[in-house]
Formats: C-alpha cells, sequence, structure tokens
C-alpha cells in the first residue's frame, strides 16, 4: 500500500511538470483521420484522385472544413480552388511537411540533454501527418500574396540569404556507456577516428555570398571507447574545419562534446572537417566520433537544387524582401515562407524568379520547389481513433498487441475477464497515431499511454501484458526485414520492457509488465493453452515436498 501511494505521488509530480500533455491532445474522437506518411522535407501536394482513392468524403463536405495535423498541432494549407467550395478534377491541398527527425529522441534518453544527434531519429524517418474535417469554417490556411509590384521594392533587392547545410550519417551504432536507458555517446553516426586514423567529412558550402556577415557551425562529437589510462584521461580529441582548428581537448570516459561558433571568412564549394585523435595520452585505443554538423552560411541566390529551404532577414527600408533566384530551369516554382505560413507567387522573367515577401517573424524560413519536384502525397485509407482513457470499460489489466494478433489477444482477455481482471485490449498503431505522432515502432507511445491511463484511472493497473514480439531499434532502424519482424516495440540497449513503465530517475518499474514474443495468433493460442492448464491444476504434491 505505501508503494502504491509513493508510485501515485510521483505520478502526479510528472503530470504536473508536464502539464498533462500525453501527445493525444489534439485528437477529436468524433473525426475520422487519414494517414499522409512524410519522409522528406519539402512541399507536398494531395491531388483529388489521392482523396477519392483513400475514401475520403470529398463531394459531400465544404472545402472550407478541410483541417491538417502534424506532431499535435494544425498544419497551414493551401487549397488550390477554394473559393468556389467545391474540390474539382483540377483542385489540389498544398502543405509544407517536415520529415521526422531526432526531436523527440531526447525523450528515450536517461538524461535527456544526452541525446548525440538533433538531425536524426533513432527510430524512423517517417512521420504521419493526418487529414480530416471539421464543421468550422475558420481553419488554418496560407494566406496567398500575389504583389509583383518589383519595381517599388527595387531598394529592398536582397543581397543574399542564409542557408543550412548538414552532415549526419547511420552508417554505425554507437551504444556509449553502460545502462538500459539510451545514454551518452549512444546513437547513429559514420567512422569513428582512433589513434594514427584520422576521420575526415566533407559538408557542400557552395555559392557563398561574399557579404560582411558571419557563418556560423554547430557541431556534436562523442567519445566510442573507455580505454584504461593513468594521466590526465582516455581521449584527445582535435576537430578541424577548413583546415582551422576548432577544438583541441582532452578528456576521459564517454562524453558528448557540442558547441556552437561564429566565423569570418569565404568558404569554398565543398568544406573539410577533420577529426583527429591525438596519440599522446599511453592508451590502446581513442575512438572519436563527429556525430552531426551544421553549417549556416550566408549563400548567393544562386541554386541548382529542384528544391531548396532558405532563409531571410526583414527588410529595413521596406515592408516586403524582394528576391531574385537564379535557377537553372523555367518551370514554375512554388515557394512558401512557412514560418510566417504565407504562398508567395513568382513570375519568372530573364533567368530569374522574381518574388515579394512581407516582412515576418524572424528570420523568413522559405523554401521553393520546382513544380515537378513537389512531393505527391500518399493518402491511407481514414480510421477513427479509439479513446481507450476515457470511453473503455475501466481496466485493470491493460494487453497491448497488434492488429494482427487482435484474435488470441482477444481469447486471452477473455480468459483473464473470467479470472477476476477487467481487461482492455489496445492496438499499438493507434498508440502510435495518438501518443508518438504517428512515428511508427516509437516506444514513446506507450509509455504516454500508459502515464495517461493511469492519471486519468489512479491505482487502476494490476498489470500491463505485452503480446508481440520485439527487435531493439538499433536492428531495425536500417534493415526492412527486422522492421516488418517488430511487431510490438520495446525500450532501451539492452532492450528491456521495464523502461515503459519505469519513472526517469527512478531503479524499479511502477507497474507489473511481461511479454510474449508471438508473431502470430497460433503462437498466442498455445501460450494461453498452457496458461489454462497451468492454473487450473493447482499445487501438485510433490511441489510440498520441495524443500526450500
Amino acid at each position: 500500500m505505501q508503494r502504491l501511494i509513493i508510485i501515485t505521488i510521483l505520478l502526479l509530480v510528472v503530470k504536473q511538470i508536464y502539464s498533462q500533455s500525453y501527445g493525444n491532445e489534439w485528437v477529436n474522437f468524433s473525426q475520422k483521420y487519414y494517414r499522409i506518411p512524410v519522409a522528406k522535407t519539402g512541399i507536398y501536394r494531395i491531388s483529388r484522385q489521392a482523396l477519392v482513392n483513400a475514401g475520403f468524403n470529398i463531394n459531400n463536405i465544404s472545402t472550407k472544413n478541410i483541417q491538417l495535423f502534424a506532431r499535435g498541432q494544425e498544419q497551414y494549407i493551401y487549397i488550390h480552388g477554394e473559393s468556389d467550395d467545391i474540390f474539382n478534377a483540377n483542385d489540389y491541398i498544398e502543405f509544407f511537411g517536415k520529415a521526422n527527425d531526432g526531436e523527440y529522441d531526447s525523450l528515450l534518453y536517461d538524461n535527456p540533454n544526452d541525446r548525440v544527434n538533433p538531425y536524426l531519429s533513432l527510430i524512423n524517418d517517417t512521420i504521419y501527418y493526418y487529414l480530416t474535417w471539421n464543421t468550422s469554417t475558420n481553419n488554418k490556411r496560407v494566406v496567398v500574396e500575389n504583389d509583383t509590384n518589383f519595381q517599388f521594392y527595387q531598394s529592398s533587392l536582397a543581397t543574399y540569404c542564409m542557408v543550412e547545410r548538414t552532415y549526419t550519417a547511420r552508417s554505425q551504432y554507437f551504444y556509449g556507456d553502460m545502462g538500459a536507458w539510451y545514454n551518452v555517446a549512444e546513437g547513429w553516426a559514420a567512422n569513428y577516428s582512433d589513434i594514427n586514423l584520422p576521420q575526415s567529412y566533407s559538408i557542400v558550402s557552395d555559392n557563398y555570398a561574399n557579404v560582411s556577415v558571419p557563418y556560423q557551425l554547430n557541431y556534436t562529437c562523442f567519445s566510442a571507447s573507455n580505454a584504461q589510462y593513468t594521466s590526465l584521461g582516455n581521449h584527445h580529441l582535435k576537430l578541424f574545419f577548413n583546415n582551422q582548428l576548432l577544438v583541441d581537448t582532452i578528456f576521459a570516459g564517454y562524453k558528448k562534446i557540442t558547441k556552437t561558433l561564429q566565423l569570418n571568412g569565404s568558404l569554398p564549394s565543398t568544406s573539410q572537417w577533420l577529426l583527429q585523435s591525438v596519440d599522446d595520452l599511453y592508451v590502446l585505443t581513442d575512438k572519436l566520433v563527429l556525430s552531426n554538423a551544421r553549417l549556416y552560411y550566408p549563400h548567393t541566390f544562386q541554386f541548382s537544387e529542384p528544391r531548396q529551404s532558405f532563409d531571410l532577414v526583414n527588410s529595413t527600408i521596406s515592408n516586403k524582401i524582394y528576391v531574385e533566384i537564379n535557377l537553372q530551369n523555367s518551370g514554375n516554382l512554388v515557394l512558401w515562407d512557412y514560418q510566417n505560413h504565407k504562398k508567395i507567387n513568382t513570375y519568372y522573367e530573364n533567368g530569374k524568379y522574381k518574388a515579394l515577401i512581407p516582412n515576418g517573424i524572424a528570420p523568413v524560413r522559405c523554401f521553393y520547389a520546382v513544380e515537378d519536384s513537389i512531393y505527391q502525397a500518399q493518402v491511407l485509407p481514414g480510421k477513427y481513433f479509439t479513446d481507450y482513457v476515457h470511453n473503455s470499460e475501466k481496466a485493470d489489466y491493460i494487453i497491448i498487441t497488434h492488429s494482427k494478433l487482435n484474435s488470441g489477444a482477444t481469447q486471452y482477455a477473455n480468459y483473464r475477464n473470467q479470472t477476476g481482471y477487467k481487461s482492455l485490449v489496445v492496438d499499438i498503431e493507434q498508440l502510435y497515431d495518438q501518443y508518438a505522432f504517428g512515428i511508427a515502432k516509437n516506444p514513446l507511445a506507450i509509455r504516454n499511454f500508459i502515464y495517461h491511463y493511469h492519471n486519468e484511472n489512479p491505482n487502476l493497473i494490476k498489470h500491463i501484458f505485452i503480446i508481440g514480439k520485439a527487435i531493439h531499434s538499433e536492428m531495425i532502424r536500417n534493415n526492412s526485414i527486422y522492421y516488418s519482424q517488430c511487431i510490438v516495440p520495446t525500450w532501451g540497449t539492452p532492450p528491456s520492457d521495464e523502461l515503459l513503465v519505469t519513472l526517469r530517475g527512478e531503479q524499479k518499474p511502477a507497474y507489473s509488465i511481461g511479454r510474449l514474443a508471438a508473431t502470430t495468433n497460433t503462437d498466442v493460442t498455445i501460450y494461453l493453452n498452457k496458461v489454462i492448464q497451468h492454473e487450473n491444476n493447482g499445487v501438485q504434491e510433490w511441489q510440498k515436498r520441495v524443500l526450500h
């Protein structure tokens, strides 16, 4: 009883810290949602045919009622031809989509600050966007900017923009320090440097604009070994950028080094990073890794890519920024200011795309795409979300499984109901959508759901049972076979289901949890029959005579 009181107090503290935010606050359970996978950042279009193929009831709803959600927030969209309130054959929905990255991975680490890569997810590149509709006519729409009075704004012609280039890799997984949680120096990266084995890395830095604006460097290095040592440490790291020494440091153990620098000077078309492990500490090995690097620099308006993001500073002499984009293309150019929710019309003249972009929240973040490089969105069939926390019969035995194992899980739940429990079968795919923003295989979906269920139904849960095989995220990240075989995810390295229900900073799980690593309903049935046989046989005579 005392343990339950302590757990309840701890969970109430967590509830207050996170302001009761579990991830599914955006869901309206009376609305139907159509998932759109987004694996690359860029401008997306949803055609009428894609909506029809998915079963979206486009003929019987107002276009003004359409909504799009991602990462728990309604997104600003553009609907071509929306003014007549009819979705015609050539109409489409357009939106700016951002692929999944390492933003939420910090929540997987024992110390959130230990995340080694904000640009690359440990789990998955794909995140789902959710298309739905309501009865409102005031849903979020971008503002279309049609001004083409370029002569009037000639004095505010921008001479440069800021462009971000990043380096990251996932060719090798590093396990970092001991412990089941994701820990410091754990994550995906590329080849490591070692004693007498430096590593170089390239990053594009083309079309540098020679203006009096510094460029910015961000980088994260970490150690990937922990050899015995007797001196100052077991790592001596040197990092160079275009032959300029950025850091020279000695340290010990597993550690992450993250820095942001501002530098002046020009840049070559390709910049080089060089990572060295200096051989002066008399250790057997000194493995060091460049996890990620970011270069943010002034760039001309000469571009070669069919799609590209760039940032602008606000004009100080007018209310709009005049830009002329040089691009080896004469097709239609679609331009968004996704920071300030505007779609900017462009005008092609004399080999340049001209546009007038209103001042806004700085920096003004823009993205262009040549029309034939716009991503054509795939729309999956719609579904309603289940409110397991409020609408279901209150349960003390939670079974989390996959729809492919639903019949076996339901049989098991029925048996548990006969043994004094009240069971609830929960679909892991629903949890990804509601509690992990549509990031499949993310164990945060389970954790957030369990905490939500507990906080709304204190002291009710007695057991949590997972039905479905798990494979560690390190194995499924680059392997499609392992990915499909991971039915319900687990947590940590080495993986442990207990971490799904262990509060941060605690050593013991808050609830009883177990797993049946089933891959078929037959597996579940066989297990259930053995459970029934075992529980109905009672204690045998020979068991009473065993000495302890």
